[in-house]
């Protein structure tokens, strides 16, 4: 019987484990250092660690990770005598928590209430739903049915600014008091009367911020989840929080595992998992088609020759080649011209978004904007009203930019222009048109496989990924005059 106590580091404010057992299981949560592996190779002296752990030598931890350490060792069918001290035990408990939901402007879904419950049933944790799910309802119908029963202060944690003020606007129109909320930005001090203060993470590692508030937060939801990596300065900004109730939303967790346990220590376990593909067979959201136009270039880039064994510069001349080839902007601009309704072009680059709009604005009849981070809120919401009343607009946009969060049901069609392989952006990018609207039977999603090296490669990723999504797949080759 291998003994374990699970105690709890009040200056620190992280668990410990005091057990024997203890190298087994800092080796499951740790991951492979393949920075520190290759030095380790040509080292002399000194041997740095090969792997990186979220538990430290001496037994601390995030305490929520508590929960996916005890999985684990249940898998281990290994004897245990497992004694959690009362120290420990103060730090998760929480007042139970009814189940009477508040009632909002707009009735919840089935799964909506399901996760809702989940959650006032665990009083803290994480909930996956994906994008166009109604994510801002649930939050909203969560914390007001938790402020119904303990007088907390809230606060609301979203990833940028301009979701600050969708999810402030959001609340209100779901039926909730204007005084109840308040908006934490460079520009709008919060109103500290108000229950509920919404700020975007930026705001919170400025050093002119007071952050003062931060000790009053009783109830933390923390929407984008996924933003939390364990490199994220964020981290030290949660460590402030000392909320018992605290939640995290998003549609995808990290592939990293050294992520995925940081946010398991600050916010607790899986509550609930809804996939994208159950919500289309539901029909809650649009279906969604992929169109893979796959570019078979004739006259194809000269590289230097210092980028044979240079991968980063490789990448980027195949880059640049593609930003301001004419044959790859021709397709695109016959695209935009072809289908009918409101068009969304993403871009990871500015210099590739304003070369797209001086070709099409003199190539289509179509209203053409470019949303990039020079762009102030006003004027970006501004362009999302627009495309919301209005047919046939184009919008070249940053995808950091517009693939989180901004809501336009009237949108129809996708352009990947230039996306990489990065699975939470691209499945995020997906989510801009998949909400309901009148006009819409089905999204598309035009993807631009180039077939060069690296265009390739991350096909095959953006390819895997449709392929796990259940999302039908077309690919249509055009070969270079």
């Amino acid at each position: 019987m291998i003994k374990l106590t699970v105690d709890y580091d009040s200056g620190r404010k992280k668990g410990i484990l005091i057990t024997d057992y203890l190298p087994v299981i800092r080796e499951h949560f740790s991951v492979e250092d393949k920075d520190q592996a290759f030095k380790r190779r040509f080292s002399v002296g000194y041997r740095p660690p090969t792997r990186k752990y979220v538990i430290t030598p001496q037994g601390r931890f995030e305490p929520r990770l508590l929960f996916a350490i005890l999985d684990f060792l249940k898998d281990q069918n290994v004897p245990l005598d497992i004694q959690i001290t009362e120290n420990f035990k103060k730090v998760l408990q929480t007042p139970a928590l009814g189940k009477e939901l508040v009632k909002l402007n707009i009735p919840l879904r089935d799964y909506q209430e399901e996760s809702i419950l989940e959650a006032l049933e665990a009083k803290s944790g994480i909930i996956l739903l994906p994008t166009s799910a109604g994510k801002t309802l649930v939050i909203a119908t969560l914390v007001l049915s938790i402020l119904k029963q303990q007088n907390l202060k809230t606060l609301i944690l979203v990833p940028n600014i301009q979701l600050v003020t969708q999810t402030h606007s959001d609340f209100i129109e779901y039926g909730i008091s204007p005084e109840d909320i308040t908006m934490w930005t460079g520009n709008h001090i919060p109103n500290k009367d108000a229950k509920i203060v919404v700020c975007n993470i930026q705001i919170l590692q400025s050093e002119k911020q007071d952050l003062s508030l931060l000790k009053e937060i009783g109830l933390l939801v923390v929407d984008e989840v996924h933003v939390c990596k364990k490199s994220n300065l964020i981290n030290k900004i949660l460590d402030e929080i000392q909320a018992k109730y605290r939640f995290g939303f998003t549609g995808t967790l990290p592939d990293n595992n050294l992520d995925q346990w940081n946010i398991f220590g600050k916010f607790g376990k899986i509550l609930y998992k809804k996939k994208s593909y159950d919500l289309r067979e539901q029909n809650y959201i649009t279906e969604v088609v992929v169109a893979v136009l796959k570019l078979l270039y004739t006259n194809l880039p000269r590289f230097s020759q210092s980028s044979a064994t240079n991968p980063i510069q490789a990448y980027e001349e195949e880059i640049q080649f593609l930003q301001t080839n004419n044959f790859r902007n021709s397709i695109i601009t016959k695209l935009v011209n072809k289908v009918d309704k409101n068009t969304l072009i993403l871009v990871d680059r500015i210099i590739h978004g304003e070369e797209l709009l001086r070709v099409l604005q003199t190539n289509t009849d179509k209203q053409v904007f470019f949303v990039n981070g020079n762009v102030d809120i006003e004027e970006r919401e501004k362009i999302r009203s627009l495309m919301e009343q209005q047919d046939n607009i184009v919008c070249i946009a940053i995808s950091k930019i517009f693939s989180t969060g901004i809501n336009i049901k009237n949108l129809h069609n996708i352009i990947f222009a230039a996306i990489g392989k990065a699975k939470i952006k691209i499945i995020q990018s997906i989510g801009r048109t998949l909400r309901k609207h009148a006009s819409k039977k089905r999204a598309t999603i035009f993807d631009i496989w180039d077939n060069l090296k690296y265009g390739n490669n991350h096909m095959i990723e953006r390819m895997s990924l449709y392929e796990e999504e259940k999302i039908p797949i077309t690919i249509t080759e055009i070969k270079e005059s």
